[in-house]
């Protein structure tokens, strides 16, 4: 039926020649070739003769048979021509929009929509970007009007896009290097400014974007869309999954239930780019902003809504979710090329029609839908299409439906659904290269809920290390409990003794690798709890390579992100804590003076001066920088590994007067363990503070 739809053409003025209309004029050539008049009988009357009509029930007739209800096939043409296409043409160009530009005519009635799009962004335009060191600027850094002007003061500015390639593939892309700011973290902010001159001319808005790996996307403060991003992201918050940009087309997102955020004057465009490791070769944001003017026709697409959505299958498994539409019309929706978009991708099929009333069930694969236990399921005579890419998070995310034309038809958001381990379940703990053989090495898991007991059955390693809690010795995690997963059962409790909460050993011989590798942790619905990569290089903690130490997460119970290394420590004693916490606790009077040294107990736990240890001040000292071949600038703060109940701001001034945040101007180098509970912390200063002739720094402590 759609193919057919593709030859009809709107209402002919009354006495147009058949000739100039196609189906007509593809009808009489057909009927020349096969009933030609000059030829008699023809191909059309020897097959009538032979096989009859269904009044002779196939028996031999003669091709000239009288019966009334026998048509010739020059009356059948005619008839076709007269009663079935002008009542076709009428319902569907005075009912429906069934196309777009010269692919199908639009609607004759008062005309089909049109729409025009004018850019408000556009590539190459004026970006400030930040690679941030830590949390301070919180979203004040994204357009809220209740913080503009912001001041960019430190930021590179540059036009769009914003990112890096070691190789040459995004080079042409790239108008904003940030290579070297982004060794420390893998989120970068990029501010775009632009004007509208009457927010209330805009009926669709439209962002476009290449991206490598994802990002967040504001408008004003506002959040419009994300991709590949955490649920809460942070300031130093990393891709969930590798994406690949293609250099030569853009990713469009319908953002038009955001344009009442749009502004009279002037706007802001705020992107954080994120990038999945540190260690990856590439990352790249490329952002466009259109705004649309539609001409609204008289007649519309009618409206499908969205039925019910199973993101979470009970089986667990992921290719049994689903997502129904239902038509609530009284008349047939011809949804062919029609799409799905957001969470999953998904075109519909030419000659897809919903029925009035009736309900389509969209799913990435029809096998293992129909092969559902518990409805919808097969043997129900349900209508299924399946193939969309992707699959539904249960943490929750925005549907969309766009018709043929790309206009927004419906939209839904789904629930987020994260269950009790995505919430709750950490690495605490990576012992990745312990002394000797190797065979020590070993993970730790905690759950940081104060009130949710975690059942581990179904949870699983897929990635680094292989194991599955499934039947193990530990199965379930009280709040506040550990658990650990070993390579070797026997060299670890040589090297760490016995009675430790250990579920298991990891699977198939797979091990932790010394030089760094990316883990990944599933929970039993098959959801990603975590993933992220560790390093054995500069900034991650140097000291937890084969020098017996451990990797440390610094205050787990903040659900810090575990791809930044930052959030890392090296443990404070040789092999580790397994199955139990290494911290120091917080002082009694945070301001008071136990040991008489002049500064308060808060300063002195932060920077590890209650120790009873020799005091180490912080200091400038200058280094010669091999990745950039020039002499660099260090700040370096000694800090206590144990003092996860603080964080340690840094603030500059040329003057002792006016005092800003170094977030801007500092790029985190090392943190190099000293093996008394401390370490040294150092800060690259980047130019242009660099090269101010007078420089001090503060330090500023914060309980977490």
């Amino acid at each position: 039926r759609t193919l057919t739809d593709r030859f009809l053409q709107p209402l002919p003025t009354p006495g147009t020649p058949e000739t100039e209309l196609y189906y007509e004029r593809r009808l009489n050539e057909q009927s020349q070739l096969i009933d030609p008049p000059a030829i008699v009988p023809s191909d059309a009357r020897l097959d009538f003769k032979k096989w009859g009509s269904w009044l002779q029930r196939g028996a031999i007739v003669r091709d000239t048979n009288t019966n009334s209800d026998v048509e010739t096939m020059a009356e059948a043409i005619e008839r076709w021509k007269t009663e079935y296409l002008p009542a076709r043409r009428k319902y569907i160009y005075n009912t429906q929009i069934v196309g777009k530009g010269g692919e199908i005519p639009l609607p004759q009635t008062g005309g089909g929509p049109t729409t025009s799009y004018f850019p408000l962004v556009a590539n190459r335009a004026t970006s400030k970007v930040l690679v941030p060191t830590n949390g301070e600027l919180g979203a004040t850094w994204t357009g809220s009007p209740s913080f503009e002007p912001f001041d960019t003061t430190g930021w590179l500015s540059g036009p769009t896009g914003v990112g890096y390639d070691r190789a040459t593939t995004y080079d042409s892309l790239i108008g904003v290097d940030v290579a070297r700011q982004m060794r420390s973290n893998t989120s970068v902010y990029i501010r775009i400014d632009f004007d509208v001159s009457d927010p209330a001319l805009v009926d669709l808005l439209e962002l476009q974007i290449k991206y490598d790996d994802g990002f967040v996307a504001f408008l004003n403060g506002e959040k419009l869309v994300s991709a590949n991003s955490p649920t809460s992201p942070g300031w130093n918050s990393s891709a969930r999954l590798a994406h690949a940009a293609n250099p030569r087309s853009y990713i469009k997102f319908d953002v038009s239930d955001k344009k009442g955020n749009l502004r009279t004057g002037r706007n802001v465009l705020a992107i954080q780019g994120l990038n999945d490791t540190l260690k990856s070769s590439d990352m790249l944001i490329v952002p466009e902003l259109y705004a649309g003017k539609v001409s609204v026709p008289t007649t519309l697409e009618p409206r499908i809504n969205f039925g019910a959505i199973e993101a979470n299958p009970a089986s667990g498994n992921q290719d049994e979710e689903f997502i129904q539409l239902i038509n609530p019309n009284s008349i047939a929706v011809d949804i062919s090329n029609w799409r799905l978009t957001g969470g999953i991708e998904h075109v519909f099929a030419a000659g897809t029609v919903l029925a009035p009333n009736a309900a389509l069930y969209v799913s990435p694969n029809v096998a293992a839908f129909r092969a559902r236990t518990s409805t919808p399921k097969g043997g129900e005579g349900l209508f299924v299409q399946g193939g969309y890419r992707g699959h539904l998070s249960n943490l929750g995310e925005m549907l969309a439906i766009l018709d043929a034309t790309g206009a927004t038809n419906n939209t839904t958001t789904t629930s987020g659904q994260a269950s009790d381990a995505q919430r709750s379940l950490v690495v605490s703990e990576l012992m990745y290269h312990p002394s000797g053989d190797n065979l020590a090495e070993y993970i730790e898991l905690l759950n940081i809920s104060s009130s949710d007991t975690l059942n581990l059955e179904g949870v699983r390693f897929t990635q680094g290390v292989e194991f599955n809690f499934t039947g193990s010795a530990i199965v379930s995690l009280a709040p506040g409990e550990r658990v650990l997963i070993a390579r070797d059962l026997a060299a670890f409790e040589t090297a760490y003794g016995v009675n430790h909460p250990v579920a298991g050993v990891f699977a198939n011989g797979t091990a932790l690798s010394n030089g760094g590798e990316r883990l990944k942790l599933e929970d039993a619905n098959n959801g990603t709890i975590l993933e992220f990569a560790y390093d054995d290089q500069p900034p991650w903690p140097v000291a937890a390579d084969q020098s017996g130490y451990s990797l440390v997460l610094i205050a787990p119970h903040t659900h810090p992100d575990q791809a930044l290394s930052e959030n890392w420590r090296a443990s404070l004693q040789s092999g580790g804590s397994p199955g139990g916490a290494d911290g120091a606790l917080f002082p009694a009077d945070p301001l008071g003076d136990a040991n008489g040294n002049g500064e308060p107990d808060l300063v002195d736990y932060a920077l590890g001066n209650d120790l009873g240890l020799s005091p180490i001040f912080p200091g400038f000292r200058w280094n010669r920088d091999v990745p950039a071949g020039e002499d660099a600038l260090l700040l370096t703060v000694p800090i206590s590994l144990a003092a996860e109940g603080v964080e340690i701001e840094l603030h500059f001034s040329t003057n002792l007067i006016e005092w800003q945040a170094g977030t801007s101007h500092l790029e985190l180098v090392s943190t190099e363990a000293l093996g008394d509970g401390r370490a040294m912390r150092s800060w690259r200063i980047k130019p242009p503070l660099r090269d101010q002739p007078h420089l001090y720094m503060r330090l500023r402590v914060l309980g977490r």
